[in-house]
């Protein structure tokens, strides 16, 4: 998965204590041979978007039981880094997502609320780095990270 959050996220993070963020490719799977150009494709599709703040929007419940408490962030820099992304990885041999109907012209971007997010409603956040997070169990691991110019 790729996220965009405020600042570089540690090696590893506790998925029951996310800091806030933004994702922007949802969870995904690659063939083996195709994953470590992942980084890559990352720097090389991202380079040009510039650093941005945006007001956070009104709280929303997504997931597919709609009990998830959110955030939602519009801006128009998270759907073009959406789209941008997702047309880059999708070329990769195997690519498929795990939850296609969040890609595309599903994708909504938000802040999932939980115990490391001190935000609410209306505050102005600012994006500066992406992140690669392969999910292992209860925690994600740092693959790589792009500063946003």
């Amino acid at each position: 998965m790729v996220v965009a959050t405020d600042r570089p996220l540690p090696e590893r993070v506790n998925r029951s204590r996310w800091p806030a963020h933004v994702t922007i490719a949802g969870n995904f799977y690659v063939d083996a041979d195709a994953a470590p150009m992942i980084p890559s494709a990352l720097a090389s599709t991202t380079r040009e978007f510039p650093a941005f703040e945006f007001p956070l929007g009104p709280e929303a419940l997504f997931g597919r039981s709609e009990n998830i408490p959110v955030l939602l962030a519009e801006h128009p820099a998270f759907r073009a880094l959406h789209a941008t992304l997702a047309t880059e990885l999708s070329a990769l041999s195997g690519f498929g997502p795990v939850d296609p109907e969040y890609w595309g012209e599903g994708y909504q971007p938000h802040v999932t609320l939980g115990a490391e997010v001190h935000h609410r409603a209306g505050d102005s956040w600012a994006i500066r780095v992406l992140t690669l997070l392969a999910l292992d169990g209860s925690s994600a691991q740092r693959l790589s990270t792009v500063e946003l110019s």
